[in-house]
């Protein structure tokens, strides 16, 4: 509740033409299960980014509430009242399908953006996982996109990856989504 009454604060301060919420109960307004990161086997690590350092030429890199399909459905990575674990493990050499989703609110309009990626992480290796805003902008709130894009640590930089954009059925988000 405190963190609702921080947003529509924060969302009313004169020029601020959007604000972006990413608690999430505020994204979701549902809890959902939490991720538990791989113990196994080699694994690798995942950390999620709103660094300009990694945007795309026409993107704007937001901060989102980290979200993966799990095989009991979406799993996030945060505890209740804690803030948001973004370095995650997973299990080497099998597919992750997983985002970083972020509210936008435009006056008395939100709406949640992200979208669902897989790829197969090598053994030992390290990705940035970056949801940006394509188009659009603050203004013109129509025309607001979302991509989520995977960064592959090699020698001394991160290099974008091919990922499968995913409409997995097995984690829709839309019904864990508060409408208010």
């Amino acid at each position: 509740m405190t963190i609702k009454k921080i947003s529509v604060v924060l969302c009313a301060i004169p020029l601020l033409a959007g604000c972006i919420n990413t608690s999430s109960t505020g994204v979701f307004g549902n809890k959902i299960k939490q991720y538990q990161d791989a113990t196994q086997g080699p694994v690798s690590l995942i950390h999620f980014s709103s660094d300009k350092a990694y945007k795309s030429p026409k993107g704007q890199p937001l901060w989102g509430d980290p979200v993966i399909c799990g095989p009991s459905g979406a799993e996030n990575t945060r505890k209740e009242h804690e803030p948001i674990k973004n370095t995650i493990k997973v299990k080497s050499g099998e597919a992750i399908t997983l985002t970083s989703v972020v509210r936008i609110t435009m006056g008395h309009t939100p709406t949640a953006c992200w979208d669902f990626v897989t790829f197969t992480p090598k053994e030992n290796t390290d990705y940035i996982v970056v949801n940006e805003r394509i188009g659009g902008g603050w203004l013109d709130f129509s025309a607001i996109n979302c991509r989520v894009s995977v960064l592959e640590k090699t020698t001394n930089e991160f290099k974008r990856i091919q990922v499968e954009r995913s409409h997995n059925q097995s984690c829709p988000l839309s019904h864990y989504i508060d409408p208010n």
